[in-house]
């Protein structure tokens, strides 16, 4: 495939060995994985390093973690902290996958709701993936369009490496809006 260093396979697989037959078939190197326990990826990277070819490069994990009002306890105020439950899951994450993609979360689906999250939910969990591994990369998606991109570019630059902004450039799912896709290539150009 042409460009295959470039793409991410996007995937809710079963098991890892699902992963190992995608790539294998597609020649994709990084997968985004909406699914798997971290034992499970684990697995997955030791099995692949038995069927990866000598010259592919090696496998890169995003993992995708879902942010949702349920996973926060708010105290006084607006001071709030992550759940026991959702702190772990970034920490142990953090320490398994190169990558790790904040997504808001609505009735446990992560990805395609168009959600935003708000940048100091987004920050805290930022600092808790960092402090478990620092070379961890930060993905961000959840409604990302070219005006939040704008209005919040300095706190973003500083907290996040890569931005996905599928649905925030879409008319519906899975159908693209060019003219937002052409005023997100505006901002990017920009930066």
């Amino acid at each position: 495939m042409k460009n295959s260093g470039k793409a991410v396979l996007v995937l809710e697989p079963e098991n890892p060995e699902e992963v190992i037959m995608r790539m294998k078939k597609t020649g994709i190197r990084s997968v985004q994985l909406h699914s798997l326990t971290n034992n499970e990826i684990k697995y997955l990277r030791w099995i692949e390093g038995f069927h990866r070819d000598p010259f592919e490069s090696n496998m890169k994990i995003i993992r995708v973690v879902g942010l949702a009002d349920d996973s926060l306890k708010f105290m006084n105020g607006n001071e709030f902290r992550f759940s026991h439950n959702k702190k772990k899951e970034i920490e142990v994450f953090a320490k398994t996958c190169d990558a790790i993609l904040f997504d808001f979360q609505i009735n446990g689906k992560s990805g395609g709701t168009g959600r935003q999250i708000p940048i100091r939910i987004l920050s805290e969990a930022v600092k808790i993936a960092k402090n478990s591994n620092h070379n961890v990369e930060i993905f961000l998606a959840g409604g990302m369009n070219s005006e939040r991109l704008q209005n919040k570019k300095e706190i973003l630059e500083k907290v996040i490496d890569y931005v996905d902004v599928n649905s925030g450039v879409e008319y519906s799912p899975g159908i693209k809006n060019h003219d937002r896709i052409d005023d997100l290539m505006k901002i990017s150009a920009l930066i």
